[in-house]
């Protein structure tokens, strides 16, 4: 059994699950993930990082176009794959771009959903009444939309 640790960040309740032996040891100052757990270690090992930062992209793009986009310029569509993601995306939305919704990387192929950088579709946040009919998605304030996919959307890139 993990023992898990509650970390509060923004305001947020984000769970972490140490890896088993590794605990909370005071005389480590660092983390790193073995295996999608976590474990403390030294600052001075060295680890490959992995990090990654959405950007608000102010241009009004179609998704296919979005998509083109930040795949040019930056990685991809960004993924909205947590209640966590979600609350930071929004946050950062209400206070940088005044939009009517912004394109996620979403799409629906083959008769399912599935983000376009390959996370799992396992977190889902449709706004009020809706349901999933456009191939497409975009992100609100009150949570995602389905819209036309050749509307004109500003969009989030990674």
């Amino acid at each position: 059994v993990y023992t898990q640790w509650i970390v509060i960040l923004l305001l947020l309740l984000v769970f972490f699950f140490w890896e088993p032996g590794w605990t909370d040891d005071p005389g480590m100052d660092s983390g790193a993930i073995n295996k999608l757990l976590w474990k403390s270690t030294s600052p001075k090992t060295h680890y490959h990082a992995i990090c990654y930062k959405v950007h608000a992209v102010r241009k009004r793009l179609t998704w296919v176009e979005a998509l083109q986009y930040c795949r040019t310029h930056h990685t991809d569509l960004a993924s909205v794959a947590s209640e966590t993601e979600m609350m930071l995306i929004k946050k950062e939305l209400s206070k940088d771009l005044s939009s009517d919704g912004v394109w996620i990387g979403l799409h629906f192929l083959d008769g399912q959903w599935l983000w376009v950088d390959g996370q799992p579709f396992s977190y889902e946040s449709w706004g009020a009444s809706l349901t999933p009919s456009c191939p497409d998605v975009s992100f609100s304030l009150e949570g995602w939309n389905v819209h036309d996919c050749e509307v004109r959307r500003h969009f989030l890139c990674y």
